[in-house]
């Protein structure tokens, strides 16, 4: 499978997310989007893949809410939720 069919696949299986930017070429490709907050703020979801991953789509989101939602829309590639930090709280 293409690096994009297999980004495009996995963005379908995503309708909550609005997808918004892209990076890469045709060996290696990444796909930026956001999940409205109820509390206005926004998360972030990031996609990518390699052409020699076979299809594979590895995902990484802030969303604590989403984690295991699409870790089971993505054939549950089985990630877990990891909290993220701001970067002016880490690089001081």
């Amino acid at each position: 499978m293409s690096v994009l069919a297999s980004l495009q696949a996995a963005m379908r299986a995503l309708p909550f997310v609005e997808w918004d930017r892209t990076a890469g070429d045709d060996y290696y490709r990444m796909v930026f989007g956001w999940i409205d907050r109820p509390d206005g703020a926004r998360d972030f979801v990031v996609l990518q893949t390699f052409s020699d991953w076979d299809g594979h789509v590895h995902p990484f989101t802030s969303s604590a809410k989403y984690t295991k939602e699409i870790s089971r829309r993505l054939s549950g590639c089985g990630f877990g939720h990891v909290d993220c930090e701001r970067v002016s709280e880490v690089f001081q």
